[in-house]
């Protein structure tokens, strides 16, 4: 029989080799987008710094998984932005993906205030504020 401790350590370990698996993808992008040459290219044509585009890539496909819930928290609906104002959605991303407040946003989204808070941690607060008002 499993104790609790032993499945919190099970779920620790589990989340941690989740996390060293997503780093090695992440490290491996950024080192095959160095590697062919193309880097400078495609931030360019992204319309980002270069720094920007890799620190991108080393956050990997989730970089921005925050913004989705922050949207529909502050009742945007993120398929219609994407849909009608794919540029607005894409700066959202970007910014959202290079954020330092993700554990801030997570819990704050998890708890449910997002919507009252996200103005004091949000990169992204000037342009969700002005998408709210319409």
């Amino acid at each position: 029989m499993t104790n609790s401790f032993e499945r919190a350590d099970n779920t620790w370990l589990a989340r941690a080799a989740q996390w060293l698996k997503t780093r090695g993808e992440a490290w491996a992008a950024c080192r095959e987008l160095d590697n062919c040459g193309e880097a400078a290219r495609l931030a360019q044509d992204c319309g980002i710094p270069l720094s920007d585009l890799r620190r991108i890539a080393l956050r990997g496909p989730d970089g921005a998984k925050e913004l989705v819930q922050m949207l529909e928290a502050n009742g945007i609906d993120p398929d219609a932005l994407d849909k009608f104002r794919p540029a607005i959605m894409r700066d959202l991303q970007h910014h959202c993906c290079l954020c330092d407040h993700k554990t801030e946003c997570r819990d704050e989204l998890a708890a449910g205030r997002a919507a009252d808070t996200f103005q004091d941690f949000c990169s992204n607060a000037s342009t969700l504020e002005a998408l709210k008002k319409g």
